[in-house]
Order: structure tokens, then sequence, then C-alpha cells
């Protein structure tokens, strides 16, 4: 609107000036006095002359007051040129972001469901061939044990994969795999007070276990042990001195079970 404003008042600046012109034009010189054309006196041509003239400065000041405004709004429009470019920049510096959060929110649904397969696994390969049992001696007393004689535990708690054979108190592997077996004994209170004992597999000691009750009083010896077996493998607990008594009461026990298969 400005320009076209602009463009208007130029026109009306021509128009005015060639008018003008065509006064000045019609005057003529007779005995260096001057007249009007159809003999208008001079004093009426020099007020339309200064008349003119400020009409003409008039739309000087126009013309300038024009010039500001558009420099003005050209100022404008170069700036907010700059507010765009810099609000274009932060959009897509947003998006980049957010294109990132949907990669990583991608990625870590993926990790989550390589977690829960993994879980998943681990429980079936866990629970395919699962292998525990429990069982202890509820005895009150048990004398003459033998050298190298097997332990019995009569009372079984648990047998889960039924691995464990309860009257010979012995464990035979089906599944190669890693077990954990433990076994805890009693001693007796008297002269066979002291015993020693252990846990052993196809007929070697893994590991030994020992107590000595004193002064009227029992002691408990025990042993944990985590060995590999493959089909066929027999883990059991036997006794190490000769003519032994050993107490029960659930305080002599074996336990065993399979971490996983291999």
């Amino acid at each position: 609107m400005a320009f076209l404003k602009y463009i208007t008042l130029l026109s009306v600046f021509g128009l005015v000036f060639s008018a003008g012109s065509k006064s000045r034009r019609s005057l003529t010189d007779k005995n260096n006095k001057f007249y009007m054309k159809d003999s208008e006196p001079v004093w009426d041509y020099q007020e339309q002359i200064l008349k003119q003239g400020k009409e003409i400065d008039n739309l000087k000041d126009l013309v300038k007051s024009i010039e500001n405004i558009v420099l003005h709004q050209s100022i404008e429009i170069i700036s907010q040129k700059h507010t765009i470019e810099e609000l274009t920049g932060q959009l897509t510096k947003l998006t980049n972001q957010q294109q990132d959060i949907s990669k990583a929110n991608s990625l870590s649904s993926k990790q989550q469901n390589v977690a829960k397969t993994n879980i998943k696994e681990c429980k079936r390969i866990l629970t395919k061939d699962t292998f525990a049992f429990h069982s202890v001696n509820d005895l009150t007393v048990t004398h003459h044990i033998n050298l190298n004689q097997a332990l019995l535990f009569p009372t079984n708690l648990l047998n889960r994969g039924k691995a464990y054979h309860e009257a010979h108190s012995i464990f035979i592997a089906v599944t190669p795999g890693i077990y954990i077996f433990s076994a805890s004994v009693l001693s007796y209170v008297g002269e066979k007070s002291e015993y020693s004992a252990a846990i052993v597999k196809n007929g070697v000691n893994l590991a030994l276990i020992y107590g000595h009750g004193d002064s009227g009083r029992h002691d408990q010896g025990s042993v944990t042990v985590v060995t590999e077996l493959t089909n066929g493998d027999e883990v059991w607990v036997r006794m190490l001195t000769g003519d032994a008594s050993i107490w029960g009461g659930r305080y002599t026990s074996f336990t065993g079970a399979i971490l996983y298969e291999v």
C-alpha cells in the first residue's frame, strides 16, 4: 500500500511540474517587463509560481517520508527473514532430536525383547530337565556304620526328576550338566563321637566332612561341592570311620540339584 501511495504522489508531482513549465513558456519579453498570455497581471503569475513551489516542497517532503517508510519496511522484512531462518534451523534441530529419540526408543524396545527372549530361553533350559532332591535322617541314632559304607537318608522330602534313589541314598545322573551337592552329619555323643565322611563321585572323594562331639555336646560337620556329571555318574555320601555312630533327627541330610545342562 505504501508503494502505491508513492507512485500516486509522483504522478501528481509530474502533472504539477508540467503545468508550471507550460506557464513559464507563455511569458514574453516586452521592454524588460513580464506579461502573461491573455494579458494576465505579472503578480498573479508570481503568486501561482510561489504556490506551486510550496506544493513541490510538500511533495518532496512526502516523497522523503515515503522513502523512509519503504526503508523501514525493508529493514523489517530483512529482520523477519532472519527470524524465519532461525526458526527453521530450530525446527530442523528439534526434528532431528525427535528422530534420535524415536531410534533410541526403538533400540530400547529391541533390547527389551532380546532380554525377554533370553529369560524365556534360560527358563526353558532350566525347566527342561530339572533334577533336585533333599533327604534327611530322621532316626535318633545310627550305630555300627562300617568304613566306606554309604550313609542312608531314609526320609525323602524332594525328588524332582527321580534321579535320586531313595533306597540306597544315591544320585545317578541322567542328564549331563553342572550339579551342586551338600551334606551335613551330626556326631554322636559318647565314646564314638568322632567321625569323618565324604561326598563321593564314582568312588572318588570330592570333599570331606568331620565332626567330634565333646563334653556331652554334639558336633555337626557340613560340606558343599559343585561338580560336572555325565550320564550314569553316581554321587553319594560315605563314612570314612570304622564302626561309627551318628545322630539323625534331621540334623543329618543330603541335598543336590542340577544348575544347568552342558
